[in-house]
């Protein structure tokens, strides 16, 4: 879902600053270590913030966004899977 947030906002759907996506990445990132570390998937409050954001971000985008659209979205997510980068926004500045 973060990926594919950042492929409809760079559509033109959703208007939210570029850095949540890499916060978004780190929250996800900190309570998957606090998860092995702890045997508990939890997520601060803190993390719980930005996640919420990006939530609510999608739920717009899912509601306003086209058809044609999201399967153009859904089609640069599966060859960004299929390539050797890290992030979707790996070479975009701020």
């Amino acid at each position: 879902m973060l990926y594919l947030a950042w492929y409809l906002r760079e559509a033109g759907f959703g208007t939210v600053d570029q850095r949540l996506f890499p916060e978004a990445a780190e929250a996800l990132e900190r309570s998957a270590a606090r998860a092995t570390a702890d045997d508990i998937w939890q997520v601060s409050p803190d993390d719980a913030t930005i996640l919420e954001r990006l939530l609510a971000l999608h739920d717009q985008q899912l509601a306003s966004t086209p058809v044609g659209v999201m399967l153009e979205a859904q089609k640069r997510l599966s060859r960004f899977a299929k390539s050797d980068r890290k992030t979707p926004w790996q070479d975009t500045g701020p």
